[in-house]
């Protein structure tokens, strides 16, 4: 499906490395989108729905519910009205596994091989998706908003697919980095290439970061040590404000449960950007969980106290400490200070059409301190957290934002991030 769209994630005509790493990148994406297309499929067509029924002998007045395969999404199908996508199946209704009802049924199989053509879901599913991948375009907040809906069916192979990117981006950063030094410069194509995929990842980590996601992403994130990762470093780590707005929604997603693992890393963090995540981390988490603010603030004055005077707990760190703490302590008068800021075009009010996909966030450091004194990724946490997903988006598609980022511009924000000789303070590094 990739191949015949031709989308601009896989475009660039020279990219022979890491063939293996692409080649799976290019599986889950199409799987993501056979599945997204296969749901809507099961959700519209009506003559799908009277085969189920058929099967599970229900009358056409009786709401029922099917599973999708290999994923937590359930359909609630019920004459007349929308279907409903679910964690669970509701008590007392009909329950029908659509791979075992097609391995038993053969008009039932008959059917579902042939609903996305007579629903078009195939068309639905790439104009849903296509503008994730694409950087030529800008999703907006109605296409988010479906997908969002979906989020069941599709997270677990948009995480997967995520988790290969940061493979990718891994690989493909030192020779950027080593060319932002150079009088060339890195190539545009590469450069280009760089951003559209740290950008799709942002947002299918978006769409895999619902909080009722939370239960199997906690699992998850418990099941290994954490060493170089975290649930927020991934987007962090490439200092836009942008992706740090897609990591608070991460962060929150996975919830209370790794509260202990990013209290860890904050105590062992032996760089800065370490400490800065794992406060994002925590701080993000107890914004969404009002009960359990008052532990972690104390659990952050612990190791502040327990880490004065020996590195990295530094004057940077302490900045960024005293700005999680007041934040935690204050959330409101941290929005109302956030919407102030009128250079980044994310007031109440902007926000209102244009979300946070403005040209600042995609150009702002998170780590920059403010004339106050504050942090500025820290201090925007309370707005982004209280923010659902799709209104992180424009409500329209067009480009009125302004131009995307230039390879100069994206240069300069690799160059920040990732060589940091070439940056002076107050950032960190």
């Amino acid at each position: 499906m990739l191949g015949a769209e031709g989308l601009a994630l896989f475009r660039i005509g020279d990219a022979t490395d890491n063939l293996d790493l692409r080649s799976s990148m290019i599986v889950d994406a199409n799987e993501l989108f056979a599945r997204l297309a296969f749901a809507i499929a099961v959700e519209q067509d009506a003559q799908l729905h009277s085969r189920i029924r058929s099967f599970a002998r229900v009358r056409a007045s009786d709401p029922l519910m099917v599973s999708l395969p290999e994923s937590d999404a359930w359909l609630k199908i019920d004459t007349g009205r929308p279907a409903t996508v679910l964690r669970a199946p509701s008590a007392g209704l009909v329950q029908v596994n659509l791979d075992d009802a097609a391995n038993q049924d053969g008009a039932l199989r008959s059917d579902l091989m042939t609903a996305a053509n007579r629903t078009k879901a195939t068309s639905q599913a790439i104009q849903l998706l296509t503008p994730l991948f694409d950087g030529d375009q800008i999703p907006n907040r109605e296409q988010v908003g479906i997908l969002s809906r979906w989020a069941p069916a599709i997270e677990r192979v948009a995480f997967r697919f995520c988790a290969l990117t940061v493979i990718l981006l891994d690989t493909l950063r030192p020779a950027l980095v080593a060319g932002v030094n150079e009088s060339d410069g890195p190539p545009e194509e590469r450069l280009i290439e760089y951003w559209n995929l740290a950008h799709t990842m942002g947002h299918l980590s978006l769409l895999a970061s619902p909080r009722d996601a939370h239960p199997w992403l906690t699992g998850l994130a418990n099941s290994f040590e954490w060493l170089n990762w975290t649930p927020t470093f991934p987007l962090l780590r490439e200092r836009t404000l942008w992706l740090s707005a897609i990591a608070a929604r991460s962060a929150v997603a996975f919830g209370e449960g790794t509260i202990d693992k990013y209290l860890a890393t904050f105590c062992s963090a032996e760089h800065p950007l370490k400490s800065f995540d794992a406060l994002f981390g925590l701080l993000a988490i107890a914004l969404d969980q009002e009960p359990i603010a008052a532990h972690v603030v104390a659990e952050i004055q612990r190791i502040r106290r327990a880490s004065h005077g020996r590195a990295p707990f530094d004057a940077l760190v302490e900045t960024m400490t005293a700005t999680a703490l007041n934040v935690l302590r204050d959330p409101t008068t941290a929005r109302l200070r956030f919407d102030q800021i009128g250079s980044l075009g994310m007031d109440r009010q902007s926000r209102s059409t244009g979300g946070f996909l403005t040209p600042a966030a995609l150009r702002q450091d998170p780590t920059e301190i403010l004339r106050s004194g504050e942090m500025l990724g820290l201090l925007a946490l309370p707005t982004f957290v209280g923010a659902p997903a799709q209104t992180y988006y424009p409500v329209s598609s067009a480009p009125t934002f302004g131009v995307p980022p230039s390879p100069h511009e994206i240069a300069s924000v690799i160059g920040r991030a990732w060589a940091p000789e070439g940056i002076a303070p107050p950032t960190v590094h």
